[in-house]
């Protein structure tokens, strides 16, 4: 990440919530590594876990019942989750949800919401900030995009039930998968948008992916389908994952999943793989946050703190006169300077 001109610094180390520059200033980190910190900057629990994993090995290219153990926290853990595969990124696993969708379904064409992120690559990096091109056409942030990409690309307002409707039951056969944040963000859907989702993409043979790498361990155990109880049939996770070591996961129901299993039909097959996918340091930390966030009621704690933010900030900005609406649930949340409640990006 580079600093904005005339705040040039270096970073030379971090601890819990404060990072510190080369030249021995503290800052107050409310980044907190883009939400992937979920434990803090050098958390001793952490540190121990990489200082007894680092003389086996870093990496081995090679199954380890540890990996296989972690698979089936994730498969207890989420709802949709019948088979794991691991990635390094959050990227790489929304890019292998789109293109698994794809070759199961035989379609091309991909759903997605205005605002969203979902990744760098060429699906992902459409239609983010500020767009100037009206829904539901798609918008580039990237030179170099190919436009047939964009082509198979239709951009939807989030929250918007008939909108959703109208799209899926035009064109029944035309899109592979519905992406979607369930809670875009800090915005969460409104009562019946997920359900509406599950149903339109059950009724359009779609399927719908559940974009986790923000809302993963941190609304529930199970992320935020299982909170608003509605399962997707693929799921993307990282970020809070592994709390700064860079391992991701795309999980799912085994009739989708099992199409990215070597041998299986060449017609639908995704071929995944990766040289630091599983990689045994992050899957020794992705073990060590869940154990605190999970088994030892971390996540409850996040909510906790949360609310409290929440509450203090609010009424700081009403003790001052300031018009604001306040988006979110539990440690994700966000207060926007305009009067009335926020239903989408726009």
């Amino acid at each position: 990440m580079s600093p904005p001109a005339g705040l040039e610094y270096l970073i030379d180390g971090g601890e819990g919530v404060h990072m510190y520059d080369v030249d021995g200033r503290r800052y107050l980190d409310f980044i907190i590594g883009a939400g992937a910190l979920i434990l803090g900057h050098a958390h001793p629990r952490l540190v121990e876990t990489i200082r007894r994993q680092a003389p086996k090995g870093s990496h081995h290219f090679a199954l380890r019942r540890r990996t296989v153990e972690l698979a089936e926290r994730l498969v207890r853990y989420v709802p949709c989750a019948d088979m794991v595969r691991f990635c390094s990124s959050g990227t790489e696993a929304t890019f292998h949800a789109i293109r698994l969708s794809r070759a199961v379904t035989g379609r091309w064409g991909v759903v997605k919401f205005d605002g969203a992120w979902h990744g760098h690559h060429d699906f992902g990096a459409v239609s983010l900030e500020h767009s100037p091109t009206k829904i539901p056409e798609p918008y580039p942030v990237s030179a170099g995009i190919e436009p047939a990409i964009l082509q198979d690309m239709v951009v939807l307002p989030f929250n918007d039930l008939q909108t959703i409707r109208d799209v899926l039951r035009k064109d029944p056969g035309r899109f592979a998968c519905v992406i979607c944040e369930p809670m875009h963000r800090t915005i969460r859907p409104v009562p019946g948008f997920l359900e509406t989702l599950r149903a339109e993409c059950d009724r359009a043979g779609t399927i719908l992916v559940f974009d986790e790498v923000v809302s993963g361990f941190r609304l529930a155990p199970g992320g935020a389908q299982e909170k608003y109880g509605v399962t997707p049939d693929l799921t993307t996770l990282g970020k809070a994952l592994s709390s700064g070591t860079p391992v991701s996961a795309l999980v799912g129901k085994r009739a989708v999943m099992e199409h990215m299993t070597p041998g299986s039909d060449p017609r639908h097959y995704d071929f995944h793989c990766g040289t630091l996918n599983g990689f045994a340091l992050g899957i020794e930390c992705a073990h060590t946050t869940l154990d605190i966030l999970i088994e030892e009621g971390g996540i409850a704690r996040l909510g906790q703190l949360g609310e409290h933010a929440r509450e203090r900030v609010g009424r700081t900005l009403t003790d001052h006169r300031v018009d604001f609406a306040m988006a979110g649930d539990g440690p994700l949340f966000q207060h926007y300077f305009t009067k009335g409640p926020i239903r989408d990006h726009r």
